[in-house]
């Protein structure tokens, strides 16, 4: 065997030296330990390099790093701080829940609009988005009654159309004030006629001689036009289940076909269109203001916790309201939304005014005469909103709270 310092080759490798060939024989002694010896009696793998003997087939293995201290480097790199998981936080939560509120509200409002009828309608002009100036019509047509069903609420079987309600809703932000007009109202038509109010619709242009009427007698500018019928108006009180009112004396008239008892009650659809019809038992102004007193309850009622947190009704009442309304063709989401913070307004109660009138008869008719000035100083105080700041019942302008 030769001195030079190899032993043998290792099988499955090639020999490799222990030791240098030019170090001095005592460092080597010194630094590497006694180790086993070959089977021939030579030195066996020299220790003194750090290896033991070479693994068969495959290269040495390399130490791996300890898990914990690779978490320990990832929390060094993010500042010292430990990651935790937390659970949905409050504002998250809140944030999902208006976004889903907000969907179901979109998809409602769309699903009434959808529902709508649309007209084209001239003399509309848009005001701004926190103000509007809604022309409301109630119509007396009998299309969607039977015969028998036009029996039970008194209205009979008439051809044509009439308004017998006719107000304007002024909207400027939650402050909503309505400016009544009797249908009796004695004023200058769109054609340059004399004639009651709602004749305008029998002229040229029906519904637009309407609006041109309404905004020359008031210099009011009107941004949307919205009709309700009669049997449209019945499936929307009976989709919110119902509008409860409480009546001091009791009401009946044949030719409404209303028998209401006094006290508090919840009338269904049918029971409502008769004590909004009711003119027997006093005059026409009587009826516009319980048509007055009836709104405000139907807004309270859709706007309250057992409409608004019941899917089924609020759904309901989107569907059969949306059905029951014509609207001018440009009415969109956002006259929708105007109405909708309307209604907020108006169920906390709001100003109500009737046109100043003086009961006069011309050409054998009963008709009202505006009175010039009072209703000059009305008209301009709903021009400037300011028939708006008042607190219901304590209105000072000419025609309050009839």
């Amino acid at each position: 065997m030769s001195d030079d310092g190899f032993g043998p080759p290792q099988r499955g490798g090639s020999s490799r030296p222990g030791a240098s060939r030019d170090a001095p024989a005592g460092d080597d002694a010194s630094r590497a330990p006694a180790g086993p010896t070959s089977p021939q009696g030579g030195p066996g793998e020299d220790a003194g390099d750090g290896f033991g003997p070479a693994q068969r087939g495959r290269a040495p293995r390399l130490p791996r790093p300890r898990r914990r201290a690779r978490r320990e480097r990832d929390r060094s790199a993010r500042g010292g701080h430990r990651r935790r998981r937390r659970g949905p936080r409050p504002l998250r939560v809140a944030g999902a829940a208006l976004l889903v509120l907000l969907l179901a509200v979109s998809a409602l409002v769309a699903t009434a609009l959808l529902r709508m009828e649309r007209v084209d309608v001239d003399g509309l002009s848009w005001i701004g988005p926190t103000q509007a100036n809604v022309l409301v019509a109630g119509s007396d047509a009998r299309e969607g009654f039977t015969e028998e069903q036009a029996q039970d609420v008194g209205a009979g079987q008439v051809e044509g159309e009439r308004f017998d309600t006719l107000f304007v809703l002024a909207v400027d932000g939650t402050d909503v004030g309505v400016l009544a007009l009797p249908r009796d109202l004695y004023v200058t038509l769109c054609d340059g006629t004399q004639g009651r109010i709602n004749a305008a619709t029998t002229r040229p242009g029906g519904r637009s001689c309407l609006v041109e009427t309404v905004r020359d007698l008031t210099g009011l500018s009107l941004s949307h036009y919205v009709e309700l019928d009669l049997a449209g108006f019945v499936d929307l009180v009976d989709a919110v289940g119902g509008v409860e009112l409480t009546l001091d004396e009791p009401i009946r008239d044949e030719r409404a076909n209303a028998d209401l008892p006094a006290g508090r009650q919840r009338l269904d659809g049918v029971d409502a269109l008769s004590f909004v019809r009711v003119r027997g038992i006093d005059d026409d102004l009587g009826r516009i203001g319980r048509q007055q007193e009836f709104v405000q309850a139907l807004a309270r009622e859709l706007a309250s916790p057992s409409t608004l947190a019941n899917p089924v009704r609020l759904t309901q009442a989107a569907w059969e309201g949306g059905a029951a309304l014509t609207v001018n063709r440009a009415f969109g989401p956002l006259g929708a939304a105007q109405l909708g913070v309307a209604s907020l307004g108006m169920r906390e109660g709001m100003p109500t005014y009737l046109v100043p009138a003086t009961p006069q008869t011309i050409g054998g008719a009963a008709v009202l005469v505006p009175q010039e000035q009072a209703a000059a100083e009305l008209f301009a105080a709903f021009r400037d909103r300011s028939a708006l700041d008042a607190e219901p019942g304590e209105e000072d302008l000419p025609g309050a709270d009839p």
